[in-house]
């Protein structure tokens, strides 16, 4: 009895440690489902007090240290910084740059969108899109899709994008949103109060996700590792820098943005045909995305980047950005300004569309905030160009939708 007592605990243990060594790099396992249901507080607790390592407790006065010093450090950077951009004059080459923008766009809109479309979107023929009814993807999901909905497909390259639409029956109106890098739209309470809202006010919702993040997350399935042209080896979870190495023979032209780009921009374009008014919004990532894909979609009427980008040269007063905000080919030929002034051009060379910038002052999340913020800001007001690509400051420290801004904006 004694044995058997023994053997079954130590088949549990085993079982446990099995569990665990799975688990590590799955999000999709059971422990890890698990580990996602547990409050916050509840696992630093356990963390703290329970599974504590022994060097724990030092390593984390040692961060909060260094985090202390580096928000001092930012802060005095900051200042010498927008000094240094004061006495230099350069907000009078950024107030010229944006006036040389407004114009080389109204002169050369069709001829640089259709470059964009040519070297940064994979042709249709390569890519797959399907309905896959009511199969959302696999991961964590704090709130799921409601009512009559449809989730879409769009593939290439063994790469997946999904696009979840939302619909009431009747609705002509379309919001397109896009969570940018921080994962499940679903799984942030001000995309949850965005899709109701506007919902209830005559508009269908489709949700995306950024390239291999989120919704489009490559699962730890090894069958389905990813696999275009130009990596050495099939891979399982990309970096941003991955992208860069795309190189398909068959069609030289293509730049590796055009993996990042095409998956949202085919999903946007099959389902868009249906809606008479068509309105853009992201965060973060999602906001770089409404930014360069609203400059190629016209039929997108308004957009709005919330902490998404920023021209290059503000830059230098935070963190310049991932590879595809600022190492990707395409800034070597076209800058943020001009996809700003593509954002609100026509088909018609009319500046007709309205795009918006909007960025919380205080978001210590990434790097649009003060003062490149409010530097952009005041110079875009000092300028004379279309009033069209609006930019708005908000008094927060938050790095999401302002869903009473779009109030205020969008009816």
């Amino acid at each position: 009895m004694f044995r058997l007592r023994n053997l079954i605990i130590l088949l549990v243990f085993l079982t446990a440690i099995i569990l665990i060594n799975n688990s590590i790099g799955n999000s999709f396992s059971i422990l890890q489902q698990v580990k996602y249901k547990l409050p916050d507080n509840f696992k630093i607790w356990l963390k703290e007090n329970i599974f504590v390592h022994k060097s724990y407790q030092i390593l984390k006065s040692e961060n909060l240290r260094l985090k202390e010093n580096i928000q001092l450090d930012k802060k005095y950077s900051s200042e010498v910084l927008e000094k240094i951009f004061r006495l230099s004059k350069s907000d009078d080459f950024l107030k010229e740059a944006i006036i040389q923008s407004q114009d080389k766009i109204s002169q050369n809109y069709k001829a640089i969108r259709e470059d964009i479309i040519e070297n940064y979107i994979l042709p249709k023929k390569i890519t797959s899109f399907v309905d896959i009814k009511k199969n959302i993807p696999p991961g964590y999901w704090k709130n799921k899709p409601e009512g009559d909905f449809n989730v879409y497909k769009v593939t290439y390259y063994n790469m997946s994008h999904i696009g979840i639409l939302e619909k009431n029956k009747g609705n002509k109106k379309l919001i397109i949103y896009n969570q940018g890098h921080n994962n499940n739209p679903y799984n942030h309470q001000y995309f949850i109060d965005l899709k109701n809202y506007y919902k209830n006010n005559g508009y269908d919702i489709l949700s995306l996700s950024m390239t291999n993040l989120g919704y489009n997350l490559n699962t730890s399935n090894k069958k389905d590792k990813i696999n275009f042209p130009g990596l050495k080896e099939p891979i399982i979870h990309l970096s941003h820098e991955d992208y860069k190495n795309f190189y398909d023979p068959m069609y030289p032209n293509l730049k590796g943005l055009s993996l990042m780009l095409s998956g949202n921009y085919y999903l946007i374009k099959e389902l868009i045909g249906n809606y008479n008014d068509v309105v853009m919004i992201g965060v973060s990532g999602g906001g770089w995305y409404t930014v360069l894909l609203s400059s190629i979609i016209t039929e997108i009427k308004q957009s709005y980047s919330f902490s998404g980008t920023l021209p290059i040269l503000l830059r230098m007063f935070g963190s310049a950005g991932d590879w595809e905000q600022i190492d990707s080919k395409i800034y070597d030929e076209y800058s943020y300004l001009d996809f700003y002034f593509l954002d609100v051009i026509d088909n018609f060379g009319e500046f007709s569309r309205v795009h918006y910038e909007v960025y919380s002052k205080n978001d210590t999340t990434f790097t649009f905030n003060d003062p490149a913020a409010s530097l952009f800001f005041n110079i875009k007001e000092e300028t004379s160009t279309t009033e069209n690509f609006k930019i708005f400051l908000l008094d927060s420290d938050k790095h999401e939708v302002n869903l009473q801004l779009l109030k205020k904006t969008l009816n």
